[in-house]
């Protein structure tokens, strides 16, 4: 990760960023810590450090339990009959065609991991803070309704990506 691009900040660094800002937001115990006394080059390499972590396991979880499951959902939704192997392979080979339309959609891909990531890393928070029996703040049911239509945002992009790259394996000749 040494240079890490739009791409790969979405989908790590932001996420444990919001995972950090959700569960102060969220908890009161957290928020204590914060206001310590640490100093603030040691609290800043720390907050820097647990958000990457954070942001990596919960893109690494992500990718790993429900989006295999949510990806097959939304093909199948959007009339793709190929199984997802099978779409991937499309999706890699049409990304070193000259002319390819699929490069295009990267970003578009790195936004609805963005999006799923900033729910999980919202519910994440919740979970961890109830799992410690830290007291909820004011904000707890505002993060909980926050992070919940994120991940249906999340859902709802994933969908539309798969019919617009229905249509773009369609123009890049690989349907």
């Amino acid at each position: 990760m040494e240079k890490l691009n739009l791409n790969e900040l979405l989908r790590y660094g932001f996420a444990g960023t919001v995972f950090l800002i959700l569960i102060i937001a969220a908890y009161d115990e957290p928020r204590f810590v914060m206001s310590g006394e640490y100093g603030n080059g040691i609290l800043a390499t720390a907050l820097l450090t647990i958000g990457l972590t954070a942001g990596s396991v919960i893109y690494t979880l992500h990718r790993a339990i429900p989006y295999p499951v949510l990806y097959w959902v939304f093909a199948k939704l959007s009339g793709r009959k190929e199984n997802t192997m099978e779409l991937d392979i499309k999706r890699w080979r049409n990304v070193s065609k000259s002319g390819s339309l699929q490069p295009r959609l990267g970003e578009w891909a790195a936004q609805l991991h963005f999006l799923y990531c900033i729910g999980w890393s919202g519910l994440v928070a919740i979970v961890l803070g109830k799992g410690a029996c830290w007291s909820r703040s004011d904000l707890w049911c505002a993060v909980l309704s926050a992070s919940l239509c994120f991940l249906f945002a999340g859902m709802w992009h994933h969908y539309r990506y798969q019919k617009w790259e229905k249509r773009v394996f369609i123009e890049d000749g690989g349907a």
